[in-house]
Formats: structure tokens, C-alpha cells, sequence
């Protein structure tokens, strides 16, 4: 599946969630392809919630999660980024929930019990916490926000991946520019690299929501994290510069 902006007239397809928008700006759209490539399955425009698309996500069943940011109409304040999830159901013909998150999401994937786990960094205004660095979030079926956590960290500090491994617990990854990130013992660097190999350290951080919010946190060398993959016995793979 694929996603992303439109403008104009876009050629939706038959039975789409929104086939046509009155909007004269652009409009965020999601498509799935057949397994050949051969012609696309749906083609259809998000909700007017989305003004762009950052992540993106598939569950066992087909359905679709897209990732961005609210429009400035909706939040009304350019000061803040808030963060929007739409889920597309597997036909691509109906929007299954639209649901605010603390943040812009960088990177979404699915949990065992099939549900989505977001990441980013943001304010958590949406939400209403008033706290800002990088933030995870496990929605429900229905949307609702299970779980809101805030690792720590600077505004500035990105997350370029988000796993899960067997028994659900979250790893997530990116670049963090704070020589104070929440470390633990123990780890394989729980102390900032000095001297940096640039004016961003990367990190490294798992978070183990599903044991009752224990949790690792550690140091990498390099640049940042770029990307990431988790085993099921949750062994973390990463890379980056």
C-alpha cells in the first residue's frame, strides 16, 4: 500500500472510502497494489484531518493505518504539530476511525493483538498532556489510546523506527541531540559517546509497555538510527551513519 498527496482531480477507484473531495487544496491519498503490480486494488482520498502522510501500516488483515499531520484549519495554530491517524479498512471502501495523536507520527507498525503502536515527537497537547520530546502510543481497534508514553528527551529528537516483538513489547529508535538522555543501567551505553561524531548523538530506546511499563534505554554510536528490526525474542538490529 502506498500513500500520499494529490492535486486536483484524482483517479479514485470504484467504491472508494472518498471517492471525490470538494476541497480546491490538495487531499492525502492511500492506493493497494495487486501482488503482481499489475493494477491497483483501491485507490481512494483520506479525510480532511490529514494535510500530509508520515508513516504508514498493514495489519494481518489488510487494513490499512496512515500517519501524518492535522491541517492548520483543524488545529488551528501553526505553532504546534498534532499528529492524526486514519484507519482504512481492507477493501479500501470505508474510514474504520480517524484518532488524534500527541504528535506527527514518524513511524507506525501493528502489535501482536493487532493493534497500533505510533511514534514521533510532540507536545501531547492533542492528548492533553503537556509534555514535548518523543512520545509511543497503542490505540485500540476502535481508536481509543490505550497507552501514552514519553520516554524523554529534547524537542529536536526524531524517531525513524517502531517494532514490536512477540509479546508485544516497543522498540523504538532515531537520533537524539541530548547529552541527558534517560539511560539505564546496565546497557551498552548508557552514557552519551564523547566526543560526538556530530552535533547529534544516536540513540536507541525500548520500551516494554506490555510487562507493566519496564523499560531499556541506551546510547548508540554514530549520527542516528535510521532503521530498525526487532526478532520475536526481542533482539533489536539497528543502522544508521
Amino acid at each position: 500500500s502506498t500513500a500520499g498527496l494529490s492535486g486536483g482531480p484524482f483517479p479514485t477507484t470504484a467504491g472508494a472510502a472518498i471517492p471525490a473531495t470538494t476541497s480546491t487544496g490538495t487531499a492525502v491519498w492511500a492506493a493497494k497494489l495487486k501482488a503482481d503490480g499489475s493494477q491497483f486494488e483501491y485507490v481512494t482520498l483520506l479525510p480532511a484531518q490529514l494535510s500530509s502522510a508520515s508513516a504508514l501500516a498493514v495489519d494481518p488483515s489488510g487494513n490499512l493505518y496512515i500517519g501524518g499531520a492535522m491541517p492548520q484549519s483543524v488545529t488551528g495554530t501553526a505553532a504546534i504539530s498534532w499528529g492524526e491517524v486514519v484507519a482504512l479498512n481492507a477493501a479500501g471502501s470505508a474510514i474504520s476511525y480517524t484518532a488524534s495523536l500527541a504528535g506527527v507520527p514518524t513511524a507506525l507498525t501493528v502489535n501482536p493483538s493487532g493493534n497500533l503502536v505510533a511514534a514521533g515527537n510532540g507536545t501531547g497537547v492533542a492528548v492533553g498532556l503537556n509534555l514535548q520530546g518523543i512520545y509511543v502510543q497503542t490505540l485500540d481497534s476502535s481508536g481509543s489510546v490505550q497507552i501514552s508514553q514519553f520516554p524523554g528527551g529534547n524537542p529536536s529528537d526524531s524517531v525513524s523506527s517502531v517494532a514490536t516483538d512477540s509479546a508485544g513489547d516497543v522498540f523504538i529508535a532515531g537520533t537524539t541531540s541530548s547529552l541527558a538522555l534517560p539511560t539505564t543501567n546496565g546497557t551498552v551505553w548508557p552514557n552519551a559517546p564523547i566526543p560526538l561524531w556530530s552535533s547529534a548523538a544516536a540513540f536507541g530506546y525500548i520500551i516494554l509497555a506490555a510487562r507493566g511499563g519496564d523499560y531499556y534505554s541506551t546510547y548508540v554510536m554514530g549520527n542516528g538510527v535510521t532503521a530498525m528490526a526487532v526478532t520475536p525474542d526481542g533482539e533489536a538490529y539497528v543502522t544508521g551513519t
